[in-house]
């Protein structure tokens, strides 16, 4: 009856939510991709299953995964496309999948442009987007500072995919931040999810922003607009995230600006499009 709880491309689901390790981006896409594969084989081998199964894995993601914003989309696109049957949710999921490709790609350059040719920038987290960034900015002679969070090792992470980019790369311990700030141009973050007035970051964000802003330093967070949304599903997020001891809440009145696919965003911008989010019913 449940012979597709052994398929790989189930098992693949099941380790991503168990732990989501990465830049949301990354984590997203490659949830994308296992469940196109999911649905196909689905629709292919156990047709009487469909859609419970789909809408099982959905409600699966969103519970177990609520501040991690492109997975949280994901599930939401699965529900509002679902009635259209097993082929027009798998086309959902791969084109899900291109859109964050594709919003990485340009993000890459934009975010390459807000760095001074020979500047300097700190970062907290592994972003994908961030990542990708700084290495289509390696030609302007930049260094990167990378932050090593008190929980996790992602900034060493970072620094070693940084590294083997050919970027000049210096990591310092979240304690270290207010010296480093110094010798910084631009301190460029990502995001686990975007809200109406708030982010969901690695801890340790809001006080190195904090203390860049006292310094006269810029901070932009750098994020794809799949990564936005609405307050219902946000204020979820901001929970998992207030509850958890490796992410936490940062006010995007604490940041210069909101750096998407679409443009440079103020604070009224990015709730302009949190709240312009479509919610399936399953999630309200």
């Amino acid at each position: 009856m449940n012979e597709w709880l052994d398929w790989p491309s189930y098992r693949r689901l099941g380790a991503l939510l168990r732990s989501a390790d990465g830049g949301a981006a990354e984590v997203g896409a490659l949830a994308a991709t296992d469940l196109a594969d999911f649905v196909e084989a689905l629709s292919h081998y156990a047709p009487g299953s469909f859609p419970k199964a789909v809408e099982s894995i959905a409600r699966e993601i969103v519970d177990r995964q609520p501040a991690v914003a492109p997975l949280v989309a994901l599930a939401n696109a699965v529900f509002i496309a679902i009635e259209g049957g097993p082929e027009m949710v798998a086309a959902e999921a791969r084109g899900f999948q291109k859109r964050l490709a594709a919003s990485v790609e340009i993000l890459s350059s934009v975010g390459a442009a807000l760095i001074p040719e020979g500047g300097s920038v700190l970062t907290h987290g592994a972003s994908s987007s961030v990542r990708a960034a700084l290495v289509a900015a390696r030609d302007k002679a930049i260094r990167v500072v990378c932050v090593v969070a008190p929980f996790l090792d992602e900034g060493r992470r970072m620094a070693a995919d940084l590294n083997a980019a050919g970027l000049p790369v210096e990591v310092v311990a979240d304690a270290m931040v207010p010296d480093a700030l110094y010798a910084v141009d631009v301190v460029i973050v990502g995001a686990h999810a975007l809200g109406p007035d708030a982010a969901v970051n690695e801890a340790g964000t809001s006080a190195q922003a904090k203390e860049a802003s006292n310094l006269g330093v810029r901070v932009v967070v750098l994020a794809s607009a799949d990564k936005a949304l609405p307050e219902l599903l946000f204020d979820r997020a901001a929970a998992a995230a207030t509850a958890s001891h490796t992410l936490e809440v940062l006010r995007l009145a604490a940041v210069d600006s909101v750096v998407t696919e679409l443009g440079v965003l103020d604070a009224a911008g990015a709730r302009r499009l949190a709240e312009g989010r479509v919610v399936a019913r399953q999630l309200l």
